[in-house]
């Protein structure tokens, strides 16, 4: 999926992301974004991950979970289909319901995208969208784009952070991107 020039898709979502408010971090290859996940899971007591980020997760992890072990979990770990350099967005995708709370119940949300699925532009996302919607066995009933933390503002235009979701939004990019 990524185009001519990587490293600068790289830097340009880094630096989206970093505008919305998101943390970005390149790791090499999965180990060394395991470890960086280990990095920010230092402290935590409750760590939920979705299953394709078990990989990932801590051993001392919940992989899944119901609503009520998930909420208020102080980190929730996942994998994103891909990132979008000009918006700074993460796409995450799941049937399974477990996998959705990780990203909307959790403190703070660390997801792992490999740089291979880095793309420009929303227009260049949208085969990966008409992909994912197509009807059959491998469609997704859920794809939603993340941009930085929760926020929301109230009618005098006062912005709150992680009122309805995770409070910190950390992303590694795995960057072997030749």
């Amino acid at each position: 999926m990524t185009a001519v020039g990587a490293g600068s898709l790289v830097e340009r979502f880094r630096e989206s992301a970093g505008k919305a408010g998101a943390s970005v971090e390149l790791a090499p290859d999965e180990s060394a974004a395991a470890q960086a996940i280990g990095r920010i899971a230092a402290g935590a007591s409750g760590i939920v991950a979705t299953g394709a980020a078990r990989g990932f997760a801590p051993e001392r992890s919940l992989v899944g979970g119901s609503a009520a072990q998930v909420a208020d979990a102080d980190l929730g770990i996942s994998v994103a289909l891909l990132a979008v350099a000009e918006t700074g967005s993460v796409l995450l995708g799941s049937n399974a319901i477990e996998d959705r709370l990780v990203a909307m119940l959790t403190r703070t949300h660390a997801v792992v995208v490999d740089g291979r699925n880095l793309v420009a532009s929303l227009d260049d996302a949208s085969p990966t969208l008409r992909q994912l919607s197509t009807p059959g066995a491998r469609q997704l009933r859920y794809v939603g784009f993340i941009t930085g933390p929760s926020r929301t503002a109230d009618i005098e235009r006062v912005l709150t952070i992680g009122v309805q979701g995770p409070r910190a939004l950390h992303v590694i990019v795995i960057s072997n991107v030749q």
